[in-house]
């Protein structure tokens, strides 16, 4: 149950918050939009419009002093401590013109509880159904809502948050992104491709992070299953390093 949940949470992030909403590296229609939005709700980060506020601020001023997630801060406060700053919610709180267009956005932005309290009480209910009908399973309510829901929730936390840590402060530049990003395979692991920081810095608004054929994308492949079935379009592809 843990490997599906945090599989599911930290490709809504990935997939929908980051490259999504934040980036606009492919298109779909507003029923996924919405899916995605929803996923995402439910890993306790905030809404679509506040999440991609802050991200799209730290792509303009990435490890300068407004930096809001930078080590040059200081590494607690680029990985956990800019949640704590009230500058931080200044910027949340902007309206972003593109996201805001759509109501039912909006309304997943206003109320980003609601689908992550709705999850929580799935998982308990599954427990206690599972329980039911077979009382000798120790998979009951309480287990389902720890380990597919408040587990996973911090280990999406501190997986997401690494990306904004780790790799400003360990790893290869393969590209001068004017800043400090740089590529970590083991933090690429744990968040499904978006490890490979530098090359997203070098070229933030394409679908694929990982720009060499080792450098494994599980993000992008799922982009392009979505592509393949119809449901995204007009994927932004990755430039090739000779590129750079």
């Amino acid at each position: 149950m843990l490997g599906l949940t945090y599989t599911v949470g930290m490709l809504s992030i990935t997939v929908g918050y980051h490259r999504y909403f934040s980036h606009k590296t492919f298109r779909t229609n507003r029923a996924v939009q919405f899916v995605m939005g929803f996923l995402g709700c439910c890993q306790l980060q905030g809404g679509p419009i506040a999440w991609s506020a802050v991200h799209r601020h730290h792509h303009r001023h990435s490890d300068l002093e407004a930096d809001l997630h930078s080590p040059v801060h200081g590494f607690y406060n680029a990985h956990v401590g800019w949640l704590l700053n009230p500058r931080t919610y200044q910027v949340a709180f902007k309206p972003l013109q593109d996201l805001s267009s759509c109501r039912e956005i909006v309304w997943l932005d206003r109320y980003n509880f609601i689908p992550a309290v709705l999850a929580l009480c799935l998982l308990y209910l599954v427990g206690e159904l599972n329980a039911h009908r077979d009382p000798a399973s120790t998979v009951d309510g309480l287990f389902c809502l720890y380990w597919g829901g408040i587990l996973r929730t911090v280990l999406v936390w501190h997986a997401t948050w690494s990306v904004n840590s780790i790799c400003h402060c360990w790893g290869s530049q393969s590209y001068d992104a004017r800043d400090q990003s740089r590529n970590n395979f083991w933090v690429a692991l744990l968040v499904f491709g978006e490890g490979w920081h530098n090359n997203h810095h070098r070229f933030p608004s394409r679908a694929k992070s990982g720009v060499c054929w080792w450098q494994l994308d599980v993000s992008y492949a799922v982009i392009v299953l979505l592509q393949r079935l119809g449901l995204v379009w007009n994927v932004r592809g990755a430039q090739s390093p000779k590129e750079a």
